[in-house]
């Protein structure tokens, strides 16, 4: 578990809200390819802080859509 995610569930039961906190995944979408490298800074931390990603572009998104 990286240790970002470690702190978020410590602090969640800290505050007596454990369920606060869940391992469910997380899509982000970008309009293009320009809008996700403007963000490098945040992907950048994302991954420092040993959070993982897989970047899709729009037609493996559109395979993965739920029917």
């Amino acid at each position: 578990m990286p240790l970002i995610f470690r702190k978020w569930v410590m602090s969640a039961h800290a505050i007596g809200k454990p369920d606060y906190i869940r391992r469910t995944g997380l899509l982000s979408a970008h309009p293009d390819r320009r809008a996700f490298c403007d963000d490098a800074l945040a992907w950048r931390i994302r991954k420092e802080n040993g959070l993982r990603w897989a970047e899709l572009d729009a037609g493996e998104l559109r395979r993965r859509e739920p029917n």
